[in-house]
């Protein structure tokens, strides 16, 4: 939500009369936004102040969050553990879940595996783990924009 729809938010709800539908329908959101953004950006005292709703706003979107593995060098000494085994993503994250229950935090996704492996930028794995994958692969090839798995001809529009 940008600052002059905050700004606007606060307008309208300063006026008698108008309810939380109307503000959604002049902004073009729905109710329920305009609810969270009122629930979650209150002052202590109840009123609604934009320029500081957009910070509290703008602190709980901090980016990039700092990954899994870089955080905890114990996890990440298991998964380069398993790695070095040639196991697979899969493999590691059901190892992990199956270990360590009493871990949560430990349980990941393949897909956090593999953004450590392929974004080394983020200080992740090791870089020549990557090329020990099952598809020999050391750089990401996008699913999605594909058309039927790379063969035949293209559709014709």
């Amino acid at each position: 939500m940008s600052l002059a729809e905050r700004i606007r938010i606060a307008d309208r709800i300063r006026q008698p009369g108008t309810s939380l539908r109307m503000i959604a329908a002049e902004l073009g959101r729905p109710v329920s936004t305009i609810s969270r953004e009122l629930d979650r950006n209150q002052q202590p005292d109840g009123t609604y102040q934009p320029h500081a709703a957009h910070g509290l706003a703008a602190a709980r979107r901090a980016r990039p969050k700092v990954s899994k593995l870089v955080a905890d060098p114990a996890l990440r000494a298991i998964i380069q553990d398993g790695l070095d085994a040639r196991w697979s993503p899969q493999q590691i994250t059901c190892r992990l879940r199956r270990d360590h229950p009493d871990h949560p935090e430990w349980h990941v996704s393949c897909e956090t595996l593999y953004q450590a492996l392929y974004v080394q930028a983020r200080g992740g794995l090791r870089r020549e783990v990557a090329g020990w994958l099952r598809s020999g692969r050391v750089q990401r090839r996008p699913t999605c924009g594909r058309i039927s798995g790379g063969r035949g001809w293209p559709p014709r529009w």
